[in-house]
């Protein structure tokens, strides 16, 4: 191997490290996140929909992802507010 040649392999070794400990990081803070988000998931928020976020009459915010939810500024079911229904278990149709 050339000393050229030699000098290149060194330079993306370094940069591949580079890049791997910037990938790594970034990752490792993406799980965090990912595991807040997780930790601070509302429990109306069932499967994979797209979730929206509601106010409550106190001005707190709750997340939700019933497609049925018409009023985004109500209360949550345990401040009086009406149940979110759940895909698939809509009582009209029987289900719950």
């Amino acid at each position: 191997m050339n000393v050229k040649k030699r000098i290149r392999a060194g330079k993306s070794a370094t940069s591949a490290k580079r890049v791997s400990g910037a990938v790594s990081a970034n990752s490792a803070r993406m799980s965090e996140e990912t595991m807040a988000t997780k930790e601070n998931k509302s429990q109306y928020v069932h499967g994979s929909r797209p979730v929206h976020t509601h106010t409550d009459s106190d001005g707190e915010r709750w997340d939700c992802n019933s497609p049925y939810c018409n009023d985004l500024e109500a209360d949550p079911p345990e401040k009086g507010g009406p149940t979110p229904v759940i895909l698939g278990q809509e009582p009209w149709r029987g289900r719950q």
